[in-house]
């Protein structure tokens, strides 16, 4: 079995279109017996909701500000 990891943020602003396009992914990727994982730092309650009754994992992380700093 495959896995997959989809990296993604989702707030009231923005990703939203992202999110739902990684988990339509994922639902293909299903279908060939893959396991897909979510990984965020920031999701909508409502689209983390969504990913688990899809049946993807959902893992949320807290990313170190200094790095953030360091990525612009």
């Amino acid at each position: 079995m495959k896995h997959f990891a989809f990296r993604l943020n989702a707030n009231a602003r923005i990703g939203t279109g992202h999110s739902i396009r990684c988990l339509t992914i994922a639902n293909e990727l299903g279908r060939h017996r893959s396991r897909c994982h979510f990984i965020c730092e920031e999701l909508l309650p409502q689209l983390h909701s969504l990913v688990i009754l899809h049946g993807r994992e959902v893992q949320m992380v807290v990313c170190d500000k200094r790095m953030k700093t360091l990525q612009k």
